[in-house]
């Protein structure tokens, strides 16, 4: 069986993988002379902000995805981790 780490584990890493960072990167980027150095170092700060829109989305993807992840073996996504930790089913998880 695959090992199935905790949710805030998960989170912890799921977090990063999400290409947030560099979507908010892109847009900086976009802005021409309007980005300042100031503005790619806050978002290097990783702010609550970048923290919290990148923590959605990776519960999105998990959720949407769960069905596909299974199929494809991978056991490691949010969905699993909350079920497991919590010894709920996944309807409470998504509700």
């Amino acid at each position: 069986a695959a090992h199935v780490p905790s949710f805030e584990e998960y989170m912890e890493v799921g977090e990063v993988e999400v290409a947030v960072y560099a979507a908010l990167a892109a847009i900086c980027m976009c802005m021409g002379d309007m980005a300042t150095k100031e503005a790619y170092e806050w978002l290097k700060s990783k702010p609550k902000l970048a923290k919290f829109i990148s923590a959605k989305c990776r519960l999105m993807n998990d959720i949407y995805g769960y069905e596909d992840d299974m199929s494809r073996g991978y056991v490691p996504n949010a969905v699993n981790c909350y079920m497991k930790q919590y010894g709920v089913t996944k309807q409470e998880v998504i509700r």
